[in-house]
This record gives C-alpha cells, sequence and structure tokens, in this order.
C-alpha cells in the first residue's frame, strides 16, 4: 500500500467559499474508491508563477491509502482532474506515493 494526498482549496479563486456538500460528495466518492478516508484543515501558502503575487489559502487535505499499481495511481489523478475542473483551478496539488504532480 501507498499513500497519496489530495488538497482541496476551501475557496474558488474569487474568494467565494466552495459550498460545504461538495466536499460531503467528495469524502463519500473517495471512501466508496478507496475504502476510507482521512482529511484535516491545512493553510497553504505558494506564489504565482511568474509573478510576485503571494497567496495564503486555507485548504483541506484528503489522505487516502492504496494498492502501488496503475489502475489505483490512475484513479487519484482522476479525483484531482475532478476537483480542478469542478473548482475552477490552475492546478490541484497532488501526492502519490510521495511523488507531487499538479495537475
Amino acid at each position: 500500500m501507498i499513500e497519496s494526498k489530495l488538497i482541496v482549496p476551501v475557496k474558488y479563486n474569487d474568494g467565494h467559499a466552495v459550498r460545504i456538500d461538495f466536499f460531503a460528495d467528495l469524502e463519500r466518492q473517495l471512501v466508496d474508491a478507496f475504502g476510507g478516508v482521512t482529511y484535516h484543515t491545512a493553510t497553504g501558502c505558494w506564489k504565482k508563477p511568474r509573478s510576485t503575487v503571494f497567496v495564503r489559502e486555507e485548504v483541506i487535505i484528503y489522505t487516502i491509502a492504496h494498492p502501488d499499481d496503475s489502475t489505483w495511481t490512475a484513479a487519484v489523478l482522476d479525483f484531482a482532474r475532478s476537483v480542478k475542473k469542478d473548482l475552477t483551478q490552475d492546478a490541484v496539488y497532488v501526492s502519490i506515493g510521495g511523488k507531487v504532480e499538479f495537475v
């Protein structure tokens, strides 16, 4: 088994809060797909590429465990892509077995 993490912002880029039911649905989907999920809130900071703009945002970090094979890795990446699309993000941070990707 390996551990994967998905970092999800709690606000859209325009500052409006993401609806709480989005997170409840995501949690149910992760439990259905992987058998369980652990999550906690955190604060993330980053600088926009090719800019001096510093961003601080509240996030939820979802942690799941799954077998170390391409089918499960693809499922994690699919969740990250779905979050990116649903929350209209430029990118979403995902860590799979300690390897970080921005999708």
